[in-house]
């Protein structure tokens, strides 16, 4: 383009009472709200479906399945309306804006709120719960997802069209990842406190709105300047459809996906190896959510790559790959190597990727190839590697990957940093650490295993150690970092209830008092399996019915604990959320009528919420014997302390409850723990081995709590802060 030509494009624009700078602000006021809603919308729905639908693998997958290609579509949609004639253009997408908001205003109308359907919780539904997932997401969140995933390309492509090169419209990209970044913060600190679900719909669909209006208002400015420039230089007409510089070619397309897929695998495969294999900490998925979005940021604003990334790189993807097999137990050695690891892979292949940025002419492309790399990365890490890897191999052989890439890019694409003979000793470094590192994995912590099994519940695995008490060999159920139960092997202790069952917790003081208190037989009903310890209890007329959503759990308690095998009783299995198992027995067969509701599943970093809202406490309730009825909610949890939450929900019922935990752990194979009973009567609190145990009831002065339902929750009331 001329230097005249170039000059008329501020001239035009003065003509017709704009700025750049003015249209600058507008496209990125659209583009940070619409990336902001886009990841807004993406919580709301999970907290959405998950009293309705459950915590099961298949609804978590279809609903990351959902997302990741409604996305790509919208992409997709970008790039093919680009290549329209700009009336076409302005004509077919300011159509869709103008449904998208008039939608959105009937619905207003017509729902509780315009992202809520009315078929939640109706349970009216004949067709199978997957569909039923994918039919919620639709109707609450599809057309408004799909418009949101098309603002980042089409405002960029639009700037650059009026800019005429004279501004890069790659920089809004930065400026969109912030405005994911802060949507993910926000939320678990500033919006789930505050806010009922109700609300966060109503102020959500109002922000949409706005976004309509903002993104309606750039493409008017898109048509508007791309008519005035015609109309002043005829010429422009014909340059409009010229080639632009460098036609992108086929490997530059596969570059672009690749460079996009590694550092979503590799955030992937760090989220799940930092709370699987080191810690299980509420909200640690954040640290390298934010990490990856700021390399997005950093390296869209325009930062040059300094050259020391590319020897950091590779130096802090073995020392991670090293982490992972000695340092897994020290907290802060491993997360600083791990998010170094991701930060210098996402700053190269990120950085390369803004590098290899083409002509904005072909822009759309560009970006459509970055979602197809993100979703291909994110897919092979979060749904492939669980069906295909018995273990978390997906982080080593991603910081494999990083290193190899990062020295690709050094010899093809960037400053040669290496000799030959150098490189070859680099790959030759890193396949022998590959190797040595399963290798030991398998030769030290894989020595006592007996087992391992993985599915999108995590990896477990059976271990074989000894009691330090008393020295007798135990078999231990192990999911991540999380123990689930152990069991003597010795024949006179393998009836021994252990870990958190032992006779001096507060299930096994229960049991005592229930079993003096209920005349026949004692049926129980228990959430959460793990190696089936309390079946220990049992009597031969007693009745137990576990609800477990892992099957992997499932047969391991069958296969290789004896605790189910050597139970007198009565024992049935019902594999799936048992919230939703509960719901729906209670409309099909009715109450099951059971004497004490066992509810173990908070001891892990990700809590099932609609375990412990008002509407499941009714639900067991419903379930619990009108004359003898306990519940029991295990709540060991390093990091959450969730007694002050039940002990309000039970005052609230009307009931009567207690907080114990037993102070010492002398018996064999016992672990500390806690517990909070539940009763209809006050006697249980008067029980001496109850009363001597416990630390807080609804008897005492409670800390002001607001009770969790399912349009209300707030992870950051229960944590420990100290």
């Amino acid at each position: 383009m001329t230097a005249d030509r170039q000059k008329s494009v501020h001239h035009i624009l003065r003509e017709n009472l704009l700025s750049l700078r003015a249209i600058r602000h507008t496209y990125g006021a659209t583009v940070f709200l619409g990336a902001f809603l886009l990841f807004l919308i993406q919580p709301i729905m999970g907290k959405l479906i998950l009293p309705e639908l459950g915590g099961a693998s298949t609804v978590w997958s279809t609903s990351l399945l959902f997302f990741i290609s409604l996305l790509t579509v919208g992409y997709l949609y970008a790039h093919g309306v680009s290549r329209l004639s700009y009336k076409m253009h302005v004509f077919v997408h300011g159509f869709l804006l103008c449904s998208a908001f008039t939608l959105i205003i009937i619905l207003f109308r017509v729902w509780e709120t315009p992202i809520i359907p009315p078929i939640l919780g109706s349970h009216s539904y004949s067709f199978s719960p997957l569909v039923h997932v994918l039919v919620i997401l639709f109707l609450g969140a599809g057309v408004p997802y799909f418009v949101l995933s098309t603002t980042s390309s089409l405002a960029q492509y639009w700037f650059g069209r009026i800019a005429n090169s004279e501004v890069s419209p790659y920089r809004f990209y930065a400026l969109s990842n912030g405005g994911s970044l802060l949507a993910l913060l926000s939320y678990p600190v500033a919006v789930e406190p505050f806010l009922s679900l109700t609300a966060q719909g109503i102020i959500w669909s109002i922000g949409f709105l706005i976004y309509t209006i903002c993104y309606a208002l750039s493409l008017l400015q898109f048509a508007y300047v791309r008519q005035a420039t015609l109309r002043s230089d005829p010429a422009l007409r014909a340059s409009h459809n010229e080639s632009a510089p460098h036609n992108p070619t086929k490997k530059e397309y596969a570059r672009w996906v690749g460079l996009a897929a590694l550092p979503s695998f590799v955030l992937i495969a760090t989220t799940t190896h930092i709370t699987q294999g080191v810690a299980a900490i509420p909200l640690l998925w954040l640290i390298p959510l934010s990490v990856y979005f700021v390399t997005y940021i950093l390296s869209f604003a325009g930062k040059r790559l300094p050259e020391f990334l590319f020897i950091l790189a590779p130096i802090a993807a073995l020392l991670s790959i090293a982490a992972s097999i000695g340092l897994t137990g020290y907290f802060f050695p491993t997360m600083a190597l791990t998010m170094s690891a991701l930060f210098f892979c996402g700053m190269i292949c990120h950085g390369e990727l803004y590098r290899q940025r083409p002509h904005p002419r072909y822009l759309t492309a560009f970006y459509l190839s970055v979602s197809i790399g993100g979703a291909l990365g994110a897919g092979l890490s979060s749904l492939a590697a669980p069906l295909l890897l018995k273990d978390l191999w997906e982080f080593p052989l991603g910081m494999a990957a990083v290193i190899i890439v990062t020295f690709w890019i050094t010899r093809y694409a960037t400053q040669k940093l290496l000799t030959r003979r150098q490189e070859l000793f680099v790959y030759t470094a890193v396949g022998f650490l590959l190797v040595f590192s399963f290798a030991t994995e398998i030769l030290t912590i894989r020595n006592n295993t007996i087992v391992s099994a993985r599915n999108f519940f995590g990896a477990i695995r059976i271990q074989l150690s000894h009691d330090k008490k008393t020295g007798s060999p135990l078999l231990s159920l192990i999911n991540g970092r999380t123990l689930h139960g152990n069991q003597f092997l010795s024949r006179d202790l393998a009836g021994t209830p252990t870990t958190y069952y032992s006779r001096g917790s507060g299930i096994g003081l229960l049991f005592q008092y229930a079993q003096n208190q209920i005349q026949g037989p004692v049926r129980v009903g228990a959430i959460g399996l793990g190696a089936g310890t309390v079946a220990s209890f049992c009597t031969p007329e007693d009745s137990f019915i576990f609800y477990e959503i892992n099957p992997n759990i499932i047969d391991a308690a069958k296969n290789y604990f004896s605790y189910l095998r050597n139970c007198p009783a009565a024992i049935e299995i019902v594999e799936g959320d048992a919230r939703i198992s509960l719901e729906r027995e209670l409309r099909e067969s009715g109450p099951r009528s059971f004497h004490i509701i066992i509810i173990d599943a908070f001891s892990d970093d990700s809590i099932p919420v609609h375990l412990l809202t008002k509407e499941a406490f009714s639900l067991y309730l419903a379930h619990q014997d009108k004359t003898e009825g306990f519940l029991a909610f295990h709540i060991s949890n390093k990091y959450l302390d969730l007694s002050p939450l039940l002990l309000n929900l039970a005052k609230q019922s009307g009931l009567h409850a207690v907080a114990v935990a037993n102070k010492t752990a002398d018996e064999p194979g016992e672990v500390r723990s806690s517990w909070v009973l539940v009763s209809r009567k006050n006697a249980l609190l008067r029980y001496a081995p109850v009363a001597e145990t416990a630390y807080a009831s609804t008897e005492t002065l409670l800390p002001d709590m607001r009770v969790w339902t399912d349009d209300y929750s707030n992870l950051l009331s229960v944590l420990k802060w100290k």
